[in-house]
């Protein structure tokens, strides 16, 4: 999720304006130290929200043209509350050591934070329903799409160009995989090949690709998904998975079209695998969970495999 927050671009609504190089000098040095993200503590009692720390950290800080931080959430439980539009606000923790009166947009006084306090307990980022700290606003907090559940996405929002969840939105096309399992949704799969064969998506002008590209790199990633037998809902699946060897063969066969080099990605496979919990094991294989366990040296060859395809 993104987050914005007043500095020297912005009056917030309590009349305050904290400097950009204020956020750079002291702000951030005080909160790269341990980029954790909490969830509001002050007053669980009044609010009926739990405070906890450490709920996320920030993967990226940006200062122009005002203060905005990617926040990464992970806790599940936070992001219930974010989904469901109890938490849509956060706040800038800090310490003001200087302030001063100053005319703003010609006339307009305003309260300017130009020195805070760089240490980490006076610094931090927080979640809450309501700002807390006054002069620390986040001006908005929107949910970025989850841009796995996409055939293509462009360029420019994978590098870091567009952020804006809006402009976001627009340059990702074709979604397929179901936001709470994480796997491939039959129905949506289905909608993005029709829509994909009748050309019902838009391509901005801001987007760095072309309908042809998107139509392109939309097929072969639609294609590869059913070609993989990725398309399968995980509403849909048994509980007996199948045996050992299928389980890992399929696991391999996606990590070769993710580009994994072919041995690399039986290894992957077959580790992973073997890190699975013993009931998970037993239900894979349909056995008890204490002879669910399988030596790898008895499974089979893994040579039916695909040659290597390339991701897009």
């Amino acid at each position: 999720m993104l987050v914005r927050a007043s500095n020297d671009q912005i009056v917030d609504h309590y009349g305050t304006v904290i400097t950009a190089e204020a956020l750079l000098r002291d702000w951030w040095q005080g909160y790269a130290q341990h980029r954790t993200v909490s969830l509001q503590h002050n007053l669980p009692e009044l609010r009926g929200i739990e405070g906890q720390p450490n709920i996320g950290r920030a993967v990226r800080v940006d200062f122009a043209p005002q203060l905005e931080v990617e926040v990464q959430v992970l806790d599940p439980a936070v992001m219930v509350l974010v989904t469901s539009g109890k938490i849509n606000s956060a706040s800038l923790e800090f310490v003001p050591l200087n302030a001063e009166k100053r005319a703003y947009a010609g006339a307009e006084q305003a309260e300017v934070y130009h020195r805070l306090s760089s240490e980490p307990e006076h610094t931090g980022l927080s979640l809450v329903d309501k700002p807390g700290v006054p002069g620390a606003d986040v001006l908005s907090l929107r949910a970025l799409p989850a841009l796995w559940a996409f055939a293509v996405v462009d360029p420019k929002v994978l590098n870091g160009e567009i952020t804006d969840p809006e402009q976001v939105r627009q340059l990702a096309w074709l979604p397929h995989h179901d936001v709470r399992s994480h796997s491939v949704d039959e129905s949506l799969l289905q909608r993005a090949l029709a829509d994909l064969e009748s050309g019902r998506f838009t391509v901005p002008s801001f987007a760095s690709l072309t309908v042809a590209q998107v139509t392109a790199r939309a097929r072969a990633h639609l294609e590869r998904q059913t070609t993989l037998g990725l398309g399968r809902s995980q509403r849909s699946r048994p509980q007996k998975e199948g045996n050992v060897n299928e389980r890992i063969w399929a696991r391999t066969a996606q990590l070769v079209a993710e580009g994994v080099a072919q041995a690399e990605a039986e290894k992957q496979a077959s580790a992973a695998y073997d890190a699975l919990a013993p009931e998970v094991r037993a239900r894979i294989e349909g056995a008890d969970a204490t002879s669910a366990a399988v030596a790898p040296e008895s499974r089979g060859l893994l040579s039916r495999v695909a040659a290597p395809i390339r991701s897009d």
